[in-house]
């Protein structure tokens, strides 16, 4: 199964028990992540990466125990690792791979673990009923995960009443593995990558380029803490490219004469700074300045948001003047950076509804229909012709499609 940074699977559980078996197979580039929680209302079982090691909390009601990793031996290097747990009253032993081996024995006279609330794998949604600190969601793969016989992700997809499963795919994405440079496809509603990158109080620039056929969408969104009304947008209004910025003194644009909507790469930049803003679209460069004010800085934080934004963050970027805030792109992004630093999917900490590589194109722009005929985009990267002839498509297209007669019934040529 995939979990995307915000992923999450929960089972209901209760149980008292003096011994825990824990088995799971993992693969990410994650050094800090939630595993696996069994939570109770003081005894807990947690499992973790932090730095790339792996270490399980348990609390028994004596108080808290680690059994860690051996040193040195990471497994954030997306690489399948297979990690077993087991505890006999006590005793607790971690094996990984196999192969590395370590034990501790647990204080106290007790040695049931008390489970109330149940079994979390990735991350924990809203539950707060138990607080471990900090803890980030994973992102990566996980498979074959029991604990003491129950087989979690089975039993999520099976127990649909009882169990909650929030972001997560059965498979092991391609994602993981693409490549960090590789450019990046937005597919389904409400798509987008979220990065932990912070802005200069003074502000910053933006780069990517861009390819899609989307009139409306938000490219990247950053906004500030919720006392504050500070806000930088970029997005795609009308197919033309728009600068949204407020440092606390009123949100003020800059819009682009260049239309890219066209389902072709360009090349986009913004500069902006406390007195002025800047676009440039494939090399042409519009500018203006911005109204000082009372506020002279950029107070940003959280998460920055590229090609969408996260479903409860949209009313608000809508709010403050991101019209379409609420709008996720359709097209490919690549070559992102922020000031000197570039963003590749390796550096995503949540990302939702993409794909890597880029798998927009748009076989309208060859056109493939008779004239009179209308081509509609269909999918990615197929079309349709509407016509009132048999055959709607040109003798000479030879890529494979599907025809649309005067019925408007699909049938497909290869």
């Amino acid at each position: 199964a995939s979990f995307f940074g915000a992923s999450y699977v929960s089972l209901p559980l209760q149980e008292a028990r003096s011994s825990t078996e824990i088995s799971l197979r993992l693969k990410t580039h994650r050094a800090d992540a939630l595993l696996l929680l069994a939570a109770g209302n003081t005894d807990y079982c947690l499992v973790v990466l932090e730095g790339g090691a792996l270490r399980v909390r348990i609390n028994l009601g004596a108080g808290e125990s680690e059994l860690s990793s051996p040193p040195r031996l990471r497994l954030d290097d997306l690489f399948w690792h297979e990690v077993k747990i087991s505890r006999n009253t006590a005793q607790m032993t971690l094996i990984i791979d196999n192969i590395h081996t370590s034990r501790i024995t647990l204080p106290g006279r007790f040695h049931e673990l008390n489970i109330h609330y149940g079994v979390f794998l990735g991350g924990m949604g809203d539950f707060n009923e138990v607080f471990l600190g900090l803890l980030d969601d994973f992102r990566g793969c996980m498979d074959q995960v029991t604990y003491n016989g129950l087989e979690i992700l089975r039993e999520a997809q099976e127990d649909t009443k009882t169990s909650e499963v929030y972001g997560v795919e059965w498979e092991c994405s391609s994602e993981f593995d693409a490549a960090p440079d590789v450019a990046i496809s937005f597919i389904k509603p409400g798509a987008y990558v979220a990065f932990q990158e912070a802005y200069p109080r003074t502000g910053g620039s933006i780069k990517m380029e861009i390819k899609t056929q989307s009139e409306h969408a938000v490219l990247l969104y950053n906004t500030g803490p919720p006392s504050r009304s500070d806000f930088i947008a970029l997005e795609i209004y009308e197919g033309h490219l728009r600068l949204l910025l407020d440092k606390g003194n009123g949100a003020i644009g800059l819009n682009s004469s260049i239309y890219i909507s066209d389902g072709v790469w360009h090349k986009v930049e913004a500069h902006f700074k406390p007195a002025y803003m800047e676009l440039s679209v494939d090399d042409h460069i519009e500018d203006q300045p911005t109204h000082v004010g009372e506020n002279k800085f950029f107070d940003l934080s959280g998460y920055l948001f590229v090609g969408g934004v996260e479903v409860n963050k949209q009313s608000r970027a809508v709010s403050q003047g991101a019209k379409n805030g609420d709008k996720s792109l359709e097209g490919c992004i690549q070559n992102v950076s922020i000031g000197e630093r570039s963003l590749t999917i390796r550096d995503a900490q949540v990302t939702q509804g993409i794909k890597a590589e880029c798998h927009w194109a748009y076989p309208c722009l060859k056109n493939p229909c008779v004239d009179g005929s209308r081509c509609i985009q269909e999918g990615t990267d197929g079309f349709k012709c509407e016509c009132d002839l048999a055959l709607c498509v040109r003798q000479n297209f030879t890529t494979a499609y599907k025809v649309f007669t005067k019925t408007t019934l699909p049938f497909d040529l290869e």
